[in-house]
């Protein structure tokens, strides 16, 4: 048997209701009708209230003014003195309803580095006031993504490249009579990626109390000049051809012309026994085993193909631009 229980939202105020209801399948999805027992309990794990239902039964739970915060459980239990076979949490908490919205955008452009960005920031109140005379701040977290939507299947940069940047903060002007205001973001410089660049920004304004309303905003980020990516396979059978495609863009992902070098490495393994703790145990090492390289091409039109027929093994393709610094690799098996 499955029981699936299903709350109306996930945090209430202690003295709240928390409307509860019960679907109960069995291991084919079929309706079962069977009394099951509810039990909540508290976030200590003490039994605060039971109750039996049945398949589409609604139980309402009223909260005491006193329920302590943290997070409560709801079990079903078809036979007390065994497991759960279903169980849902939800959380306690004396919160005060948001009174302010914050909209964020849309960006003019992507951010580029050395180059200011300004984001308009609106908020109002949600009685229908503009929010006039608040500040707040943004927060712009930058990260990396091996895919471009417009070129589908292609893995751009380094395969076990690591990327953690610091956030970067700037303060929010005082909104004007119309609870506008415009955000300044600048990136110093460029990050030392071999991937395509993406940065969310998180806006927090201040309502006249105190208490922070946030919005949040996806802004493109300018690649690096020139970008390599690959497309094929991550597992090939033994003993068949494995196919790629190499592709360069620039900086707007648009395709372009360029000279590489490629080269084909089988990652060997071998163990070795390592003391952690007073505790002996096997760590993994990986060896690179040259197979192939050579040269090739890619055109804005035309993709450069590599295919080799392979043994068993893990492998890695790596291809990087001639006399330059665009590079990217692909693992597979």
């Amino acid at each position: 048997l499955d029981a699936l229980l299903y709350l109306e939202r996930g945090i209430l105020r202690p003295g709240g209701t928390a409307n509860a209801v019960l679907l109960l399948r069995a291991g084919g999805g079929a309706p079962q009708d069977l009394p099951i027992r509810l039990r909540l309990r508290r976030p200590n794990g003490q039994v605060a209230a039971e109750h039996v239902e049945r398949d589409g039964g609604h139980w309402a739970i009223p909260l005491p003014g006193s329920a302590p915060a943290g997070t409560w459980t709801l079990e079903a239990l078809a036979d007390p003195a065994r497991p759960p076979i279903g169980s849902i949490t939800f959380r306690v908490d004396s919160f005060v309803p948001e009174r302010l919205a914050v909209e964020a955008g849309p960006a003019p452009g992507p951010l580029r580095p050395g180059a200011p960005l300004e984001i308009p920031v609106t908020a109002r109140f949600l009685y229908g006031a503009p929010g006039s005379g608040l500040t707040g701040m943004g927060e712009l977290r930058l990260s990396t993504s091996r895919e471009m939507a417009r070129h589908r299947g292609v893995l751009f940069g380094l395969e076990d490249e690591s990327f953690a940047p610091d956030l970067i903060t700037a303060e929010l002007p005082e909104t004007d009579a119309q609870g506008r205001a415009a955000l300044s973001l600048t990136l110093p410089r460029a990050p030392d990626v071999t991937r395509p660049l993406a940065a969310a920004l998180t806006v927090t304004v201040e309502e006249p109390g105190g208490r922070a309303s946030t919005a949040t905003l996806d802004i493109p980020v300018a690649a690096p000049a020139r970008l390599l990516g690959i497309r094929g396979p991550q597992a090939v059978d033994a003993g068949a051809e494995a196919a790629f495609e190499v592709i360069a863009t620039d900086a707007a992902g648009e395709p372009m012309a360029m000279a590489l070098q490629w080269r084909l490495v089988r990652e060997r393994p071998d163990w070795r026994i390592v003391s952690r703790g007073g505790a002996a145990r096997y760590e993994t090492v990986w060896t690179d085993e040259a197979v192939d390289s050579a040269s090739a091409r890619t055109a804005p039109a035309a993709p450069a193909r590599i295919a080799r027929t392979l043994p068993f093994g893990r492998y890695r393709l790596e291809a990087r631009e001639e006399g330059g610094l665009a590079i990217a690799s692909l693992r597979f098996r």
